[in-house]
């Protein structure tokens, strides 16, 4: 599910949300049963870009050792921080939350700058055309300035992240979601910015995001890893 939602409780908190608004302080734990077959029904639940992380990190079969950054680029800026494949929440070396979609970045906050609106906004402003619906119709346009939208993206997000890679000793960044389909077109500039800052790491591309995100909720069924998660996990 993804924030701001109480974990815990199954007690959705979507506000000025498009998509979830109608569901704010719905209980799904309580409303969900009610519309599938079966009777004492265990359901649990995982912020969606810590599911797709820990998805993510068992397709690429990542050892547990290593920290991972997992990110979701698409309809908003979805971000997890996996120590072990768990979900780093209240920590020092992460931002509070353990999410990024909050945090300020140059006029307004991350979620601004890195999803599927900024780009359709930032294309509109370049061309003065309103027609576009979403960045696979701006990359297919193939022109000069749809690749001056991704240089100028690729600059932000590695601006952005920079101190959040660096502080949780990042040793691989996975990344998700439709905008990520088109990494060819950022990424490289990416990995280029961040090494000159002296953040050297290695990158994982998820083909199929949804995918990835059934598989890591379908872990809170784990028992070790439920047990690790269920009493703190993330609330926004």
């Amino acid at each position: 599910m993804p924030g701001p939602f109480q974990y815990k409780t199954g007690i959705a908190m979507f506000e000025r949300n498009d998509k979830y608004e109608s569901l704010h302080k719905v209980s799904i734990a309580s409303e969900l049963p009610k519309y599938l077959n079966g009777k004492n029904l265990s359901i649990r639940f995982l912020n969606d870009a810590s599911s797709f992380g820990i998805g993510g990190a068992l397709i690429k079969k990542i050892e547990k050792n290593q920290k991972i950054v997992a990110l979701t680029l698409g309809t908003g800026f979805g971000a997890a921080f996996l120590k072990n494949h768990v979900p780093v929440v209240n920590d020092e070396c992460v931002p509070e939350g353990g999410c990024l979609w909050d945090k300020a970045f140059l006029d307004s906050i991350a979620d601004d700058y890195f999803s599927t609106r900024w780009f359709i906004s930032k294309y509109e402003e370049l061309t003065g055309e309103s027609s576009i619906e979403g960045v696979k119709e701006i990359v297919n346009t193939n022109s000069t300035k749809s690749l001056l939208l991704f240089d100028e993206f690729a600059l932000n997000l590695s601006e952005f992240m920079l101190p959040h890679l660096t502080k949780f000793d990042t040793d691989l960044l996975v990344l998700g979601g439709d905008i990520s389909k088109s990494h060819h077109l950022f990424l490289p500039t990416v990995n280029q910015k961040l090494k000159e800052k002296g953040c050297d790491i290695s990158f994982a591309i998820i083909d199929n995001t949804d995918k990835a995100c059934i598989i890591g909720s379908s872990y809170l069924f784990e028992i070790d890893f439920w047990n690790k998660v269920k009493e703190e996990p993330p609330e926004r």
